[in-house]
């Protein structure tokens, strides 16, 4: 007995058989191999698809030919039923070659008239066929109705991604716009003011004699240029006017030198950007943030001595890379911190880059120094080749 046969119990059986002597044979030929039996007999084709249509059947045991029907005509009923029972063919004559092509039709076994000791396990045998060639529909089916939901789940998360994505565009939108203000009243307002007060401040020294109130008024102007140079370090971070009038890469190296200046940082900055141009300024804007955000970083974090900025053009996109020889950091558990919302740095910058179709790559290791990578589709080609 084979793995996919089964131990013998209820069977309901349709017998396509013409001769009731025959019949009976049959029947008993089951009962000896331990099945209780349920049966029908049938004649005719129109028999037959009533019983299919109106039964539940385990198996349909057919002999080959009938006065007004034989073999082939019920397997052709059968498979217009739709059912998947196992068709065993039972009878006094037949060929091999007609048998072959019985089996080659759809046809589980068949056997003869004369033999029918093996009826009991081949129907045992085609009963636990059936049995897993329908476990295997119902897994397909499951497969299938897993795959469809999968598929509109897919199509859910891409609108509810794609909505995302538009929303963090006009968010970041909104803010560069926010900031450009923010800058321009600094530098037209605040800074305009305090430079008023220092000039005011200036014209009262000649007026007064040496002493404690000259002093005073020295330690005045002096806290007011203070200010004015933060007022003026705060416009140029929050918008940078270069990026209007001098364009990405001067911009680029203007903030790196400026910045590495500040924090005592060794420079190298290399560009071949000469004869390409940012597409919009939106992209511009989304550069150099990330720039700025990563020599930030190095400033606030990895505690290098140096740093090198590297800006090159390939395949009309841009590639930003900044390296730099600190103390590196475990970009795994920063990955890690981020998804608990322990630190959006590096989220954020991916985020940017993200929106333009563009990526960031962070290489790092503890004691290592750290390497990021952005590549941005955002170049239109000026003849450089």
């Amino acid at each position: 007995m084979s793995d996919a046969a089964v131990s013998p119990g209820e069977l309901s059986a349709l017998l396509v058989e013409d001769s009731e002597g025959d019949a009976l044979l049959i029947l008993r030929a089951l009962r000896n191999a331990g099945f209780t039996v349920r049966h029908r007999r049938v004649e005719t084709a129109t028999d037959m698809r009533a019983s299919l249509g109106s039964g539940s059947w385990d198996v349909v045991l057919c002999d080959f030919n009938l006065p007004h029907f034989n073999a082939h005509d019920a397997l052709d009923e059968l498979h217009a039923s739709g059912l998947d029972l196992p068709f065993i063919v039972v009878s006094g004559t037949i060929g091999d070659e007609t048998a072959i092509a019985l089996m080659r039709n759809g046809a589980h076994d068949y056997l003869m008239k004369d033999n029918l000791a093996r009826l009991g396990p081949a129907v045992q045998r085609e009963l636990g066929e059936a049995r897993l060639r329908a476990e295997r529909r119902r897994a397909l089916d499951d497969l299938r109705e897993s795959e469809a939901t999968l598929r509109e789940a897919t199509v859910a998360l891409s609108a509810a991604n794609q909505r995302l994505r538009q929303l963090s565009g006009r968010i970041l939108e909104t803010q560069e716009s926010e900031r450009r203000e923010l800058a321009r009243e600094l530098h037209d307002q605040i800074g305009q003011a305090l430079t008023a007060v220092k000039l005011e401040l200036q014209g009262m020294t000649p007026h007064l004699e040496e002493g404690p109130a000259v002093m005073r008024l020295a330690s005045a102007i002096h806290i007011t240029e203070e200010a004015l140079a933060q007022v003026r370090s705060l416009s140029l971070n929050l918008r940078p006017p270069q990026l209007d009038y001098m364009g990405l890469e001067a911009s680029l190296r203007w903030h790196a030198e400026r910045l590495s200046e500040r924090a005592r940082l060794g420079l190298t900055f290399s560009s071949d950007l000469s004869g390409c141009c940012i597409d919009d300024a939106r992209r511009a804007i989304v550069c150099f943030r990330l720039m700025q955000e990563a020599l930030t970083n190095v400033v606030r974090h990895a505690d290098a001595r140096t740093v090198h900025i590297d800006v090159t053009t390939r395949e009309g996109g841009l590639v930003l890379l900044i390296e730099d020889d600190g103390c590196g950091f475990d970009v795994e558990a920063a990955r890690r911190r981020m998804l608990e919302g322990a630190s959006v740095g590096l989220l954020g910058m991916e985020e940017r880059a993200g929106l333009l179709g563009g990526s960031v790559r962070f290489d790092s290791t503890p004691g290592q120094g750290t390497r990021v990578c952005v590549t941005l589709p955002c170049f239109e080609d000026h003849g450089l080749k």
